[in-house]
């Protein structure tokens, strides 16, 4: 599997239910709560004689939950490298963002 499809598995496995995790979904998909929405940020590249060798792939993940204590968000805190960036509130619904090297 590629490096992606293996984020998105691990993302899978945090829901002790029916998982809902959506990969840059477009405006027409109707999201199920609570979920996890994700997107590719930025692939910064380490070069060497100036040419790209290696890029890290950042991803930028928000869990959206209607329960502001939300399990699903400790579960992906729990994730190695996942760093929480942020939370609002939007809609009644709780939004977490997190910052993610995979």
């Amino acid at each position: 599997m590629g490096q992606r499809q293996d984020l998105h598995q691990v993302l899978k496995s945090l829901f002790t239910d029916t998982p809902h995790v959506y990969f840059q979904p477009p405006a027409s998909v109707k999201l199920v709560y609570p979920c996890i929405v994700y997107k590719l940020d930025e692939m910064p590249a380490i070069h060497a004689d100036n040419q790209p060798y290696h890029w890290d792939h950042h991803y930028q993940l928000t869990v959206i939950d209607r329960d502001p204590d939300s399990q699903l968000r400790e579960r992906v805190a729990s994730v190695r490298s996942c760093k929480m960036i942020r939370g609002f509130e939007s809609d009644n619904l709780h939004h977490f963002v997190f910052s993610i090297y995979y």
